[in-house]
């Protein structure tokens, strides 16, 4: 401030050293100035890692478990009381909520031109049959599957509890005990195996089609296992797009050891780069996530190239499910060229699907036991009519999942700064130059 009255009033060698001065100290505070408000444009952001505790114990989350086997041998027989249901159209079948990628893998376009014929066939000479229903009614009901369920050593009715949905894996069935639950169950309060949710369950490979005494022989897909896969998730997301799964064999004790983690992130009017809603166009009943809204990005995008949609894709059902000739008819019309010995499929980026605002992440520590002992058996045997020890040891599984701590981790992005804190910067450095 005295500068100025300085150079006007000094002359000589002291004018220009103010002159000098006053231009390096207003130099300065442009500079600073400049570089305050990059910082503040660039929306700069931070995470935050904190570790909640609560007292009142953690929300269990829902959990899905599927049977490997998808169709029952005695559906099957049901099915084919004609005759006339061979083992190439039950495939086809069963192709038809198989992933996308492995159906146009198929290397015989010709074999499958033909159980698509023969699938055409049956359902002409059998007008009562719906692929849909054939889906839903093919595998286990859930009283078959689950025979014994307990939370905290208590014991509860399972399939009062558990809704059927269908997957690529056939009917599965969902276990809400956060929501659907009596109140004892819905939280777990302490850590430990024993504090969590226990599920004795029936793989029933006695009915699992086989080559030597099935007319339409053995059923395979993409999975080389017998037992059930489980998944781990929030009930308000799709299992299988929001969980790693967990395999359990026959005559095997899991022990699922899951700890908890949440992330709360900002959105673009924030400086982050999240969204809570869907994008415009999207019409669904489904909670947001970015997977999700990929899946049903990738369902339009086939609904418009072949009029219906594949399975894998069609996460909300509203559209019509492709055969699986038509997936690979409309797949291979829309392939990109060979590259290096090899095809990509031309599909839209849908980058209107930005990641989920708030997520919810179950991480499963597994460890496995192998086989039963005596007291075991007995012990499964009590209220199970007509179970003898070898079916156990073929066919049970004890499947245990439960909080590892009590606590979860969460993570929150928050902004590095704000409009008042640069204003406060600006003027404390132009009181300095002052």
């Amino acid at each position: 401030m005295h500068g100025p009255k300085r150079i006007f009033q000094g002359k000589g060698r002291a004018m220009g050293f103010w002159v000098m001065m006053c231009t390096v100290a207003m130099a300065l505070l442009i500079f600073q100035t400049v570089q305050l408000l990059t910082i503040y444009f660039s929306k700069p952001t931070l995470s935050q890692v904190s570790f909640i505790v609560n007292d009142t114990g953690l929300h269990f989350p829902a959990i899905t478990i599927c049977n490997f086997n998808p169709i029952k041998k005695s559906h099957v027989r049901e099915l084919n009381a004609s005759g006339d249901l061979s083992g190439e159209t039950l495939q086809y079948f069963l192709l038809t909520n198989a992933d996308a990628m492995t159906i146009y893998s198929n290397p015989d376009r010709g074999k499958l031109k033909r159980d698509n014929d023969m699938a055409e066939e049956y359902i002409k000479n059998h007008t009562d049959f719906k692929i849909t229903h054939f889906l839903k009614t093919a595998g286990y009901e859930c009283e078959e599957m689950f025979k014994k369920c307990y939370f905290g050593g208590r014991r509860f009715e399972c399939c009062q509890l558990m809704k059927p949905i269908i997957t690529g894996l056939g009917k599965c069935f969902q276990l809400d005990l956060g929501h659907r639950g009596h109140e004892w169950m819905r939280k777990q309060k302490w850590p430990g195996v024993e504090a969590g949710l226990q599920i004795i369950a029936d793989a029933h490979l006695e009915e699992v089609l086989s080559k030597s005494t099935d007319s339409a022989g053995p059923i395979f897909s993409n999975l080389f296992e017998n037992g059930f896969r489980y998944y781990v998730h929030d009930v308000s997301q799709v299992p299988y797009l929001s969980s790693e799964g967990v395999s359990a064999s026959p005559s095997t004790t899991v022990y699922s050891a899951i700890k908890t983690s949440t992330h709360q992130l900002l959105t673009v009017d924030e400086w982050g780069n999240c969204t809570r809603d869907w994008p415009p166009g999207y019409r669904t009943s489904l909670q947001y996530s970015a997977q999700s809204c990929k899946y049903l990005c990738l369902a339009d995008h086939f609904m418009k190239m072949c009029n219906c949609s594949p399975f894998t894709y069609n996460i909300d059902g509203k559209r019509p499910i492709c055969t699986p000739l038509q997936t690979v008819t409309c797949m291979g019309q829309n392939m990109g060229p060979f590259v290096n010995g090899s095809q990509s499929l031309n599909l839209p980026e849908c980058g209107e699907c930005r990641m989920e605002c708030e997520s919810t992440s179950y991480h499963a520590y597994n460890s496995y036991g192998n086989g039963f002992n005596e007291g075991a058996l007995f012990w499964m045997q009590q209220n199970s009519e007509n179970v003898t020890d070898e079916h156990i040891k073929k066919n049970y599984v004890i499947i245990n999942i439960f909080f590892r701590e009590m606590f979860y981790t969460a993570y929150t992005q928050v902004t590095a700064t704000s409009l008042t804190e640069i204003l406060s910067r600006f003027f404390v450095k132009f009181s300095f130059y002052l």
